[in-house]
């Protein structure tokens, strides 16, 4: 889905399963203004939500990956991008479906599927705190 400079899209995020990140979010996590723009210059926004356009976090993923494969990158640039990713990484939604066998103790089955729920809610709302508070910090200008 692309975005021509007209073109405008709603606050909702599309894919609301789908974790997504603003270039202040990549400055709040220590990225600074011109890293920030190499990782996302070739990425298609995803949606935009304000003034700030939103990335799909997998595609970011992989623009860091591809950033440290350059072989000329200082040292410094090299520990912020591992502290990016190291930051999103368990926002990362890889979740691999169980398959529960049909015999079994029911109730058991029933708990472990609330403590998986529960989990990947807790980690959702995680991650959204995190986002705001990384927006907070890039936000600030300085």
């Amino acid at each position: 889905m692309g975005l021509t400079p007209g073109q405008k899209l709603e606050n909702q995020i599309e894919a609301p399963n789908q974790v997504m990140v603003s270039r202040s979010q990549l400055r709040g996590y220590g990225a600074s203004r011109y890293l920030t723009r190499a990782l996302t210059d070739g990425l298609e926004p995803m949606a935009k939500q304000g003034n700030a356009y939103l990335y799909g976090l997998p595609q970011l993923m992989e623009a860091i990956k591809t950033y440290l494969l350059k072989p000329k990158i200082h040292q410094t640039t090299r520990q912020i991008l591992q502290q990016i990713w190291d930051e999103l990484a368990p926002q990362m939604q890889n979740v691999i479906a169980v398959p529960f066998e049909a015999g079994g103790d029911p109730e058991l089955r029933k708990l472990c599927l609330q403590a998986m729920q529960s989990k990947t809610e807790f980690d959702r709302k995680l991650s959204r705190a995190r986002g705001l508070a990384a927006t907070r910090r890039g936000g600030k200008k300085g």
